[in-house]
């Protein structure tokens, strides 16, 4: 998978890698606090870009 084209959503994905949790990524990624849009369930491909990320990471480690 590539970085995602949406800006806010690869930067969403990216602090999930990191370890934040969905609000605080949410905020990071330049978006207004609004709990109920801070799910990363919402879309199937930030979950996907996510796990690619984490995967990267074990593979570096």
């Amino acid at each position: 998978m590539r970085v995602l084209s949406n800006t806010k959503q690869e930067r969403f994905a990216q602090e999930l890698a990191k370890g934040k949790t969905a609000d605080e990524a949410y905020q990071l990624a330049g978006c207004k606090p609004n709990r109920g849009n801070a799910t990363p369930k919402a879309s199937q491909s930030i979950s996907d870009r996510v796990a690619e990320l984490l995967e990267r990471g074990t593979k570096r480690a």
